[in-house]
């Protein structure tokens, strides 16, 4: 199994199993009603596509450090108000989006700085009130969008 697409469910969680998938290099559930995600998810290593847009989860496990080779991670429309620091261990990340996250403040983009490869950030309205100044450590980004903060 390498792609695996649960799009438009009423998935309430995923199960820890999982974590036995170590083939999959795309994983979408978006659209579901997720509130968390099971620590096994950072046994998926060959993973580059992560989208959980439009679900319940208040956090993100800190195994996500665990994916190498994740290069997309999409957390749109969820109830985020942290990103895990682990998140910088992340080489391959290139795109966040974290858009429509109510509580996701400033500080939080923090997790971020150290994201040598990141490209493009999505902090849409979100909740922030000041631009991130570690941020500026990100010598690859070229989109910040941060519209409707």
């Amino acid at each position: 199994l390498r792609n695996l697409d649960a799009t438009n469910n009423k998935l309430r969680e995923i199960p820890r199993e999982i974590g036995n998938c170590v083939n999959i290099t795309r994983l979408v559930l978006a659209a579901n009603v997720i509130e968390t995600l099971p620590d096994e998810i950072g046994a998926l290593v060959k993973l580059k596509t992560l989208i959980v847009d439009g679900n319940r989860l208040r956090a993100l496990p800190a195994t996500i450090g665990s994916l190498k080779a994740l290069q997309t991670l999409s957390a749109c429309e969820c109830e985020l108000s942290t990103i895990p620091t682990t998140i910088s261990t992340c080489i391959a990340l290139t795109t966040v989006k974290f858009a429509r996250n109510k509580s996701l403040d400033s500080s939080a983009l923090d997790a971020l700085a150290d994201c040598e490869r990141l490209e493009e950030i999505d902090a849409s309205a979100c909740a922030l009130t000041v631009i991130p100044a570690a941020l500026g450590r990100l010598k690859r980004l070229r989109k910040l969008n941060i519209d409707d903060n």
